[in-house]
């Protein structure tokens, strides 16, 4: 599950919701070890985050950065929290794949033919967790939030459980450093661990009978963080003793600036505004561009949302049946780019 936040004009807005799931399905974990000096990396990495980009309401990845076989920039931006994790799992080379924890440890070659039948199969276990989260922001350099991690298995009170809540990069540009962060032919590294909320411990979990929460706080200022457009939190509940996973989510973090916004390279107009009834959205470009359209309230809720080709004719958007307020129109591209406007539905 993903759920955005957007920045402001210097006031940053919490777009993050809590929800109760009425069914909880699986997230798989995939936790990826790898190096950027790692030629045969190259080759096998991209076929777990290509399946996580491809399926993300089915696995997640965090991909950490060792020591071995070669120099890694990534590495030496947080050795403890990635030398901690590689031990845990006793990874004896890279690329290593490890699926919650302890469904699947091997080599990465001998999973990329077989990633959806393992994931498939691990999905059809039931989650012992719910995760959410009742708000995450990002105000100037400082990323904070809570999530809350609810027990929906009874089994769960006799269980060591750890909650861990992962900062991580989904893209991480080779050029983004002066030197190489490594020699092999990757220029993007995918879903980068930067951090360990509070630590690579995490958080013991205390009320773990069935519908008990824990709530982990993130105060967090971002270190090495090459793209603040690019950060997301992945949380995971892990049982210490066996090393399963029990449920995995995610929650990523769109950093928009109202001030300064553009789409895709081009502002983009929505009148009359206040309006009533239908209103009209062009961007300044005369090349058509596929659009989403979304209506959200202050409090971070999703109303309405619509699949639009924009350009700089005038396209008429009916919303007939909105509740008079003050709503975030958000428009995000194919490449994920976004751009949002204040907008003022009348009675």
């Amino acid at each position: 599950m993903k759920i955005k936040v957007l920045l402001l004009a210097g006031i940053y807005l919490n777009m993050n919701v809590a929800f109760a799931q009425t069914s909880v399905s699986r997230l798989v974990l995939i936790e990826q070890f790898t190096n950027s000096g790692c030629s045969i990396c190259a080759s096998h990495d991209h076929w777990i985050s290509d399946f996580t980009d491809n399926n993300p309401s089915a696995a997640v990845e965090i991909s950490y950065h060792t020591s071995f076989p070669y120099y890694d920039s990534m590495y030496f931006e947080n050795p403890a929290e990635s030398n901690a994790r590689t031990a845990l799992y006793g990874v004896p080379g890279v690329p290593w794949s490890v699926i919650d924890g302890n469904f699947y440890s091997n080599a990465t070659s001998s999973l990329n033919s077989a990633i959806t039948s393992t994931v498939t199969a691990r999905q059809s276990n039931a989650p012992a967790y719910s995760i959410s989260t009742s708000g995450t922001s990002l105000l100037a350099n400082n990323l904070s939030g809570q999530f809350i991690f609810e027990s929906i298995d009874a089994a769960n009170i006799s269980k060591n459980l750890v909650a861990h809540v992962v900062i991580v990069e989904k893209n991480v540009l080779k050029n983004s450093y002066a030197a190489s962060p490594g020699t092999n032919t990757q220029t993007v590294y995918k879903n980068v661990m930067r951090k360990m909320i509070p630590n690579v411990s995490g958080t013991v979990l205390l009320n773990k009978n069935l519908n008990g929460k824990d709530t982990v706080v993130l105060n967090w200022n971002l270190l090495h963080i090459k793209n603040p457009n690019e950060v997301a939190v992945v949380c995971f509940v892990q049982d210490s003793s066996s090393k399963e996973i029990l449920q995995a989510a995610t929650f990523d973090v769109v950093s928009t600036d109202i001030s300064k916004l553009q789409f895709n390279g081009q502002l983009f107009s929505v009148f009359p505004n206040p309006s009533s009834g239908v209103v009209y959205i062009s961007v300044n470009s005369a090349v058509e561009k596929e659009t989403q359209l979304e209506f959200i309230t202050f409090d971070g809720r999703i109303i309405k949302t619509e699949h639009l080709i924009l350009s700089d004719k005038p396209k008429l958007v009916s919303i007939y049946g909105m509740s008079p307020g003050v709503y975030l129109l958000r428009l995000k591209d194919s490449a994920g780019n976004c751009s949002v406007k204040k907008i003022l539905i009348d009675q």
